[in-house]
Formats: structure tokens, C-alpha cells, sequence
């Protein structure tokens, strides 16, 4: 395959249809825990967001400028939901992300970033550089990039206290995942974020909630909901628009006030396609008329429940932690408080696990696992209001088996 340029092992799976809860090839079908890296929060293909799209698609797709009142609908309903004053939709979290730092810079005439290792921000030069210490994903960045960025571990106190101390006048703002979802995800010990919030109202910095997975995935209000804690600059993507591209930056009026003065610039062609409004529009009808989130909370609690009992059952020693929608379990016993943590699992078994998954119907994305754990992430498993009876006994019948099979080649390969 490398005409696609990309490295694709034996158990990759190569999908022709997508439907519900299931990845669909012309002789197998699999349960879908990975939905399009989150975005399907629906399941794949729900009828309202195509047919809406359907209709668009014959109207018109990009007249460019944000010149239609779709888009200024959307931007009203997302402010609503976010509590925020204004935003820039762009095409994808990457550029949403882009649009917080810059616009954080601007508003606070700052240069320096304090992120946390293991949080993904998008593939741009800064998002990506020090995103796990040693990953490769360096090559084509300037090593300047990494200049402004100041980095701690994830639930650190102490270590962000003392960043902020010694670099609080120079600190634009701090940006995190509300929940560290690339980790396989690890949720912020009590009252982490709420150091957050005030260290940045303190040393005047911004604080940036990179919700492109927890937005609309934990709530309609998301981490920022779930949490109780309020940012100033908010990003959002991937379930907001059921795989169609779009991306949101909102915030308060004062930190998006470089954009609104011409201070900070961002524009782009594709920003606010039509096509992507309407799928937004179509979602959040859906979130308002379904109970999307009841579904998403029962399966997700009861599929955790077995996969507890299973590893129970058969004496492995695992942590399972996040949220019903989006949650992991770490082959280990030790607490998961950080991407350092998650990776001291057990992480050649789970890779194991992921592959013996697959070959019996069951799609989990391993994340990016290599003998340096210093240059790793892992993925999670992520739970849709689609998935049902019968994408859960097809899981259930699937995991201990394939469990079973990946302990046998932990221990042959050893």
C-alpha cells in the first residue's frame, strides 16, 4: 500500500459500507468501536443526517464567506450550548486548535503555551511537537516550533504551579484535552481543572478546553458541562458533524477579540461549507429529539461491565477508566493519572488484543504502539447511540475468545 504512504498491517481492514454500529466489506462485518476517529456519536449514516446532507448537496455545497443562514443558525445554536460569545468555524479540529493559540496570543500579547504530554492537538508544527516525548512525527517541523511550549504531565499540580510561577508573565495560555482521550483516556483528578481555571485567571492566561473528542460527546454541553468549569476558548470537531469536515473555535468576546478587530487573521475556502452545516444542524436535531445520551450511557456501562467480569474471570489485572462513551482499560494495577502511566501497561498485550478483536468481528483502533513507550499513544474505545443488542452480543462473544488468544501470545513471546 504505499501508494496511500502509509505503513497498514496484516489486520488492517479495508471498509465499503458503513451503516449503524457496523463496518460493512463485501464478506464480513465488524462492530464499529473506533466510528471515524469518534465523530459518528450517532452510529454510522443515521438517516436524518443523510438525508439532510442529501438535500443540501442538491441546493449547494460552498458559495464561500459564510454567506448563508444556515451557518449563522449553527454559530447561534453552538453559542448557546457552549456559553460562549463568538466563534470561527473553520474544517477540521487541527485548524480550530490553530485558531485558539493564535487568537490566545493575540488577546493576551503573550507567546508561551503550557500543554500537557500525551494530549493531541492536531498535526500543525506547534500542536504536534513534544506531543509524546519521543515520537517521531517530528520530520518537515521546524526545530524552532517547540519554542514557546512549555510542558507538563497530565494531573501534575505541583509541576503546573510551579510553570506558572516561574513563567506566569510570559504565559498566553494553558490548552488541554478536559479528559486525556489519547492516552486511552484518563480523566483529571478531582479539582485539576479547577487549578486550571485559576492559575490562568491569576497569571492572566487563557484557559482552551480542546474539546474536539469530549464536545458533544460527554453532553450536549460538554467537558465544559460535565466538569463544571468554564473556559475561555473552546475547540470543537469530529461528533459536532457526524464525519462531515468542520471545525469550531469559540470564546469569550475578549479572547476572540484579535479576530473580530482584524487583529489575528484566519480565513479559508472550505470554512463553513454548507454541506457540513447541515450535518451539524442535522446532529444537534438529533440530540434534541433522541436520547442519544441515555442510549450511549447504558450500553457503554453494560459493555464495561463484561469486559470487567471477562478480565476478572480469566485473573488479568486491569484498570478501566473514562467515561460510558469513550473509556479504555490498562493492563496493569497501577493508577492511570497520565500518558506515562498508560503506556507502563501492559501495552504488547493490548496490542495483542486489538488484533484478536478484529479477526472475530470486533473494529478497535490500538493507537500508535512501539518498543519505546516514550514514542507511543494509545486509542480508546468509543460507544454511539447505535450500537444495540446485537452489536453487544457479537462483542461479548467475541472478547473472551480473543482474549484468551492474546494471553497465549503474551507468553509465547516473552
Amino acid at each position: 500500500m504505499d501508494e496511500l504512504s502509509g505503513r497498514f498491517a496484516e489486520s488492517e481492514i479495508f471498509v465499503e459500507r458503513a451503516h449503524g454500529p457496523w463496518l460493512i466489506s463485501e464478506n464480513q462485518r465488524w462492530v464499529d468501536h473506533v466510528l471515524g476517529n469518534c465523530s459518528q456519536l450517532l452510529g454510522h449514516s443515521h438517516p436524518v443526517v443523510v438525508d439532510r446532507v442529501q438535500e443540501q448537496v442538491a441546493r449547494m455545497t460552498n458559495v464561500g464567506d459564510h454567506k448563508t443562514n444556515e451557518a449563522y443558525r449553527l454559530a447561534r445554536r453552538i453559542l448557546e450550548i457552549s456559553g460562549m460569545d463568538s466563534l470561527r468555524f473553520v474544517s477540521s479540529g487541527s485548524e480550530a486548535v490553530h485558531v485558539a493559540l493564535r487568537t490566545a496570543r493575540a488577546a493576551t500579547g503573550r507567546r508561551k503555551v503550557l500543554k500537557f504530554a500525551g494530549h493531541y492537538h492536531g498535526w500543525f508544527a506547534e500542536e504536534i511537537s513534544r506531543f509524546v516525548p519521543q515520537l517521531d512525527y517530528a520530520g518537515g517541523i521546524s526545530p524552532a516550533a517547540p519554542g514557546d511550549l512549555l510542558i507538563a504531565d497530565w494531573n501534575d499540580a505541583d509541576a503546573v504551579r510551579a510553570l506558572v510561577a516561574e513563567h506566569g508573565n510570559e504565559l498566553a495560555a494553558i490548552i488541554c484535552e478536559p479528559i486525556l482521550c489519547h492516552a486511552g483516556p484518563v480523566p483529571p483528578v478531582d479539582g485539576f481543572l479547577e487549578l486550571l481555571r485559576s492559575q490562568t485567571t491569576a497569571s492572566g492566561a487563557l484557559l482552551i478546553f480542546d474539546e474536539c473528542i469530549t464536545g458533544f460527546r460527554l453532553g450536549i454541553g460538554g467537558a465544559q458541562e460535565w466538569s463544571g468549569v468554564k473556559a475561555d476558548l473552546v475547540t470543537y470537531s469530529k461528533a459536532l458533524s457526524a464525519g462531515f469536515p468542520l471545525g469550531v473555535c469559540a470564546g469569550t468576546a475578549a479572547a476572540m477579540a484579535p479576530l473580530a478587530e482584524g487583529r489575528a487573521y484566519q480565513a479559508a475556502t472550505y470554512d463553513a461549507n454548507s454541506v457540513s452545516v447541515a450535518a451539524a444542524h442535522a446532529v444537534l436535531d438529533v440530540l434534541g429529539t433522541e436520547p442519544v445520551y441515555e442510549r450511549i450511557t447504558s450500553y457503554g456501562e453494560r459493555l464495561r461491565g463484561f469486559i470487567g467480569e471477562t478480565l476478572t474471570a480469566h485473573d488479568v489485572k486491569a484498570v478501566c477508566q473514562g467515561v460510558p462513551a469513550v473509556f479504555q482499560h490498562f493492563f496493569t494495577e497501577a493508577p492511570v493519572r497520565n500518558h506515562r502511566d498508560a503506556l507502563a501497561s501492559d501495552t504488547v498485550l493490548y496490542g495483542f488484543l486489538v488484533e484478536e478483536l478484529l479477526k472475530r468481528g470486533v473494529n478497535i483502533y490500538k493507537g500508535d504502539l512501539r518498543p519505546d513507550p516514550d514514542a507511543s499513544w494509545l486509542s480508546q474505545w468509543f460507544v454511539s447511540s447505535a450500537h444495540d443488542d446485537e452489536s453487544f452480543e457479537t462483542t461479548t462473544a467475541a472478547y473472551p475468545a480473543a482474549l484468551q488468544a492474546a494471553l497465549r501470545r503474551r507468553r509465547e513471546a516473552k
